[in-house]
């Protein structure tokens, strides 16, 4: 081989030699890159899985979220429990039947309590005013029954009556009867299933 032949075989090595330090680079570079990219989806993938079970807390077990349904009720209206409670602000001289028609226009109903907790709930909220409950005296039966035909259960709460008032009020603990033609001090209050969002 002549001197020529021999610097052109020489650079042909050096250009093999560089050729793979070059490719070796380049795929080093992209293995890297692609490490990268499923790391960060893997992290995308954790953070979404995170908010969709509830701040990192795992999966939420049925009724955890109960007192905390703010999403369930419509606008103005009071989470609680299983439930979505409006309170009337404004005082008007309603009897329990107009009463009751308004709240059966929210699709709602006059509240009826069901239990000790409700009861809790619903004395921190009547401070200020006395409002109707869904619950009546029947003077043919000598008893007082709510709007969904159940007959009241004394062991909850005793109802303070008048003997000429047939209908019952809430207010700061208290339940007690109340006239059915309504009076300047009394409001509305209504229920509804959490959830029946509609007005």
């Amino acid at each position: 081989m002549d001197s020529e032949g021999a610097i052109q075989y020489m650079n042909m090595d050096e250009i093999n030699v560089h050729s793979k330090r070059c490719c070796s680079r380049t795929c080093v570079a992209g293995v890297v890159a692609v490490i990268l990219l499923l790391l960060v989806l893997a992290v995308c993938l954790i953070l979404i899985l995170t908010a969709a079970t509830g701040n990192g807390k795992g999966p939420q077990q049925p009724g955890e979220n109960d007192k905390k349904n703010h999403t369930a009720c419509p606008p103005n209206w009071e989470a609680h429990g299983k439930k979505c409670y409006f309170f009337h602000k404004l005082k008007a001289w309603n009897s329990w039947n107009i009463s009751h028609k308004e709240c059966a226009n929210m699709n709602a109903s006059l509240v009826i309590i069901e239990n000790k907790e409700e009861l809790d709930y619903l004395t921190s909220q009547s401070a200020c005013c006395y409002y109707l409950l869904g619950l009546r005296y029947s003077e043919s039966e000598k008893k007082w029954r709510w709007i969904n035909g159940v007959v009241h259960n004394t062991d909850m709460f005793e109802i303070q009556r008048d003997q000429d008032y047939f209908c019952a009020v809430i207010r700061e603990g208290k339940v007690q009867s109340t006239s059915c033609t309504g009076d300047s001090t009394t409001q509305n209050m209504c229920e509804k299933a959490a959830g029946n969002s509609q007005r």
